[in-house]
């Protein structure tokens, strides 16, 4: 009679767990492959990005915080530029080829890309540099802190920058965010924040301004005589 009754209870727990099983999965067929559509040939040195153009703050690469570092980080470069996780190095060369550090921290010197020009035709230079850094110390907005320690600048000669600290910094490492590092044009010393507004622009990155219509898009353009 014991077996009997613990049998019975055994095929009872079965049958709950069956009935407390989840169904299997509906078959579910795969969505079809749109065919591919091959882009004009107008429009081959054209990028196009999903990004909100009314997210625009300040397009000033000196003042920018916001969602317009997505597109100004195509258009600016900056002296050194961070690499990818697990790289050697954690920072490579930019617009500077080379730099070093006092001993003491204090002085920091780069030496610059020769052949760089600006979007405007204006040569890439140490004084270019300079008032790039200038500029942006003295707007004083978004990450112009970084700059702080900056004194003085040197230029020695065209392609050598000298930066005078009041205090030990990892000047190699400011000089690759993307956050107010980007070198300007020197053309564009006394420009405000209205022309940048306007679509101009004055970096010397790979893409260049090709329409802006502000609230709508901005489109930018490979830059035929991008050094890199």
């Amino acid at each position: 009679m014991k077996s009997v009754r613990t049998l019975f209870l055994a095929l009872c727990l079965v049958a709950v767990l069956c009935s407390c099983a989840a169904p299997p999965p509906a078959s579910v067929q795969p969505p079809a492959t749109p065919a591919t559509q091959d882009a004009p040939a107008s429009s081959a040195n054209i990028a196009r990005a999903a990004v909100e153009p009314s997210a625009f703050l300040d397009l000033d690469p000196s003042a920018a915080c916001t969602a317009e570092l997505w597109i100004l980080n195509n258009v600016y470069e900056t002296l050194t530029r961070y690499t990818p996780t697990g790289s050697a190095e954690a920072i490579e060369p930019g617009l500077a080829t080379s730099w070093s550090a006092s001993d003491d921290g204090l002085t920091w010197t780069f030496h610059l890309r020769e052949g760089v020009t600006f979007h405007d035709g204006a040569a890439f230079d140490a004084s270019a540099v300079k008032q790039s850094v200038e500029r942006t110390q003295r707007l004083g907005q978004c990450a112009a802190y970084l700059f702080e320690p900056i004194s003085e600048i040197e230029t020695p000669d065209p392609y050598t920058v000298v930066f005078k600290l009041s205090q030990p910094a990892p000047l190699d490492a400011i000089m690759a965010s993307p956050y107010s590092a980007w070198i300007t044009s020197p053309l564009i010393a006394d420009k405000d924040a209205a022309w940048f507004a306007a679509g101009n622009e004055a970096g010397t990155g790979p893409y260049r301004y090709e329409r802006y219509e502000p609230g709508q898009r901005l489109v930018v353009q490979r830059y035929e005589d991008y050094w890199g």
